[in-house]
């Protein structure tokens, strides 16, 4: 018992560290990082801040004001005056519009104009850490408690590489925290409750807003399907029931901006808006890890 203490409280000493040097590192970030999908993340959450829900409707034309050309002047783009040339952006009939879900354009626009970069990594990194140390004081056995201390230091060493690659990342790592924090309440908890509200919030985070957040979390419906299958398995009782109903709910629902996204952009709640060039997985790399890995590329 001593000793898994001991080891709660050096792990907590060590996630409170790589926190301290994540937010050092932050210090010297800016909104422009010459990233194409940054500014986009921008663009729409400039359009929810200026629109409200009508923030969905990215066609480029809306940007009457010039703050989109006016960010891609600024990182160095040789089009940023020419609209049809837009960077991620999908032609689509006669619209020019984001090919990126809404979900990080609505995360930024929580925060003021010219101040969104830092604040949502804080909030993610912050997140993140205290679903670490709650996982790391939540175990007793020593290797145990080793074992989620490694975890919880990699996840919140992970929110600035690789996670500072592309805005899109912080949420779903929030996303992800969360989700490992319910699965243990879905399968475990003692009251039924609990089990049942955990499930609910599990599809919801599952379906539709990791998916709201970043396309390729798509990924996310293996982890999904195993949800469904184990609950289909253990529907044996009348809460079982009720939590593979809600699970599947809360997941159409969860979907809803993404589909609202499609209806307003691409004309279809089952169309993209993604090109068939950025639909295509690229080619297999190893190359970029390096990037991925230190802080040597995106500030």
């Amino acid at each position: 018992m001593y000793k898994a203490f001991v080891l709660k409280l050096i792990f907590g000493c060590i996630c409170v560290a790589v926190l301290a040097s994540n937010f050092w590192t932050m210090r010297n970030w800016t909104e422009r990082t010459s990233v194409y999908d940054d500014i986009c993340y921008l663009r729409q959450a400039h359009l929810f801040q200026r629109f409200g829900l009508g923030g969905f409707d990215t066609n480029i034309t809306r940007d009457d004001d010039r703050y989109f050309a006016t960010m891609a002047r600024e990182i160095g783009y040789e089009a940023w005056d020419d609209p049809t040339r837009a960077p991620c952006h999908t032609h689509i009939g006669e619209k020019h519009v984001i090919q990126y879900p809404p979900g990080t354009g609505l995360a930024l626009s929580i925060f003021p104009a010219g101040f969104q970069r830092v604040p949502l990594y804080a909030v993610a990194n912050i997140v993140v850490f205290l679903a670490a140390i709650l996982a790391i004081w939540s175990t007793r056995p020593p290797l145990a408690v080793v074992g989620s201390g490694v975890a919880g230091m990699a996840a919140i060493y992970f929110m600035v590489n690789p996670s500072k690659a592309s805005y899109s990342m912080a949420p779903t790592m929030v996303v992800c925290a969360i989700v490992g924090f319910l699965t243990a309440g879905t399968a475990n908890h003692p009251k039924s409750s609990h089990r049942i509200i955990a499930a609910g919030s599990t599809g919801l985070l599952l379906g539709g807003l990791a998916v709201s957040f970043r396309l390729p979390n798509l990924l996310c419906q293996r982890v999904t399907s195993w949800y469904c299958l184990r609950l289909v398995a253990r529907s044996k009782k009348p809460d079982d029931i009720v939590r593979l109903a809600l699970f599947g709910a809360a997941f159409l629902v969860g979907l809803t901006p993404t589909l609202v996204s499609n209806a307003v952009n691409a004309g279809s709640i089952l169309a993209t808006t993604y090109s068939s060039v950025d639909a295509t997985p690229p080619d297999f790399s190893f190359s970029i890890a390096r990037h991925y890995s230190s802080d040597s590329k995106t500030r």
